[in-house]
């Protein structure tokens, strides 16, 4: 069974984010532009954690009947706040649904959580009706500015010591990466864009420092923990003179082939 964290460290970062929205204002018209055609239908998310990323993109469709999030976590039923959506438990490598099911099927921040992506993206292939939409969004470890390393050494941070701890979390992809991930699968229509989150604020030093030293917990090995000790001393180094802003995130829509 695939060990997702579920969006650990997204919710992480939205102790950092003092804001209303997932998406940034100078986004929102090419994002609208993009998914206004679309008609959700029945929408599958998978791996959705706590529901950040379906929260705020149900804000852009134009209508849907229903939506169901999957994760191999338990959270409590109210969790979720939208209408007509239900959450099951239920392993992304193993989507019990029947063919040619959904609507819209998307699919946020996961793809290194996933141990066999080419194992995921084919049933996610046989579930989506023809003509239907794939929605990929994930953020990247490449042309990020000084502000937002901290954001991906952060995270790659993490993903070390859940490695570390029995967890499977590989570091994020370049944005490279995540294409030709996804061209070697889906031979259909796609669209893209990246994006920057809203403005980062209120971040401390100290906050960080508590939130890295939470995670160092985790680590029971005294030559493991020194070596990310040193880890956490380049973050906080890297806070010190940069700052801290979310990674800018690549989101693709997937038209399937008939």
């Amino acid at each position: 069974m695939i060990n997702l964290k579920a969006c650990f460290f997204g919710i992480i970062v939205q102790t950092f984010v003092n804001t209303q929205h997932y998406w940034n204002d100078n986004k929102m018209d090419l994002l609208k532009k993009t998914l206004e055609n679309i008609s959700a239908g029945r929408l599958l998310d998978i791996c959705s954690g706590r529901g950040e990323f379906i929260n705020s993109f149900s804000n852009y469709l134009t209508n849907f009947s229903e939506i169901i999030c999957i994760d191999n976590i338990d959270l409590p039923e109210n969790t979720f706040r939208l209408p007509n959506l239900k959450f099951l438990k239920m392993d992304a490598e193993n989507l019990n649904f029947p063919k040619n099911y959904f609507d819209v099927i998307t699919l946020s921040n996961s793809l290194h959580h996933l141990e066999n992506t080419g194992k995921v993206f084919a049933q996610i292939k046989k579930i989506v009706k023809d003509n239907g939409f794939i929605i990929i969004n994930e953020m990247f470890s490449d042309e990020q500015d000084n502000a937002q390393m901290t954001h991906v050494m952060l995270h790659h941070f993490f993903a070390g010591i859940d490695r570390e701890t029995g967890g499977f979390h590989k570091n994020t992809f370049t944005k490279n990466q995540i294409l030709e991930m996804v061209k070697e699968v889906f031979s259909g229509q796609i669209e893209l864009m990246d994006y920057k989150n809203a403005k980062t604020e209120g971040i401390s030093i100290e906050y960080l420092n508590e939130v890295i030293e939470k995670i160092l917990a985790k680590v029971k090995d005294d030559n493991i923990r020194e070596f990310y000790k040193k880890e956490a001393e380049k973050i906080t180094n890297n806070f010190k003179q940069y700052g801290f802003e979310l990674a800018t995130q690549l989101l693709l829509v997937l038209k399937q082939d008939i």
